[in-house]
């Protein structure tokens, strides 16, 4: 089954629960402090990004959520994921479904894969964008100015 979580009442999304019937589950946006329940629940994150001037800027925190969990992630190329998950996530361009779907079976058809990329993705967020691994950068930052 697919779970999509935070999709906003609309007609597309309509459409995909009389596509998707019984195998999808759209559930609304959701209080914050949800969110790690959801993502336990996961066995992959897919992240799909339009290509946009609103998204161009924009890191969604939710990359950082799902690697910290250490789940695999699937995100477009757009803004700074494909460098955040590089060699520890699946990339695709932004709005090529077929890309999406691919990498949503690659994952599905693979529990190493799905494993690795998921504890890749771990050490890297505690590594790299962590409190711990940011605090330092920070307080130069700060310091210098």
């Amino acid at each position: 089954r697919a779970v999509v979580v935070g999709a906003h009442e609309s007609e597309y999304v309509d459409k995909v629960r009389r596509l998707g019937g019984d195998s999808i589950i759209i559930r609304g946006m959701q209080p914050f402090d949800e969110i790690p329940k959801w993502l336990a629940a996961a066995d992959v994150i897919a992240i799909p990004q339009k290509d946009c001037p609103a998204t161009w800027g924009q890191m969604p925190s939710k990359v950082f959520d799902a690697m910290a969990m250490g789940k695999p992630v699937i995100a477009s190329d757009v803004s700074d994921l494909p460098i955040v998950l590089d060699d520890c996530g699946l990339i695709f361009e932004s709005e090529n479904i077929e890309q999406l779907q691919r990498s949503i079976l690659r994952l599905h058809d693979d529990d190493n894969l799905r494993s690795s990329l998921g504890e890749r993705a771990r050490n890297r967020c505690v590594e790299k964008y962590s409190y711990d691994a940011l605090s330092p950068v920070i307080d130069e930052v700060i310091t210098s100015v």
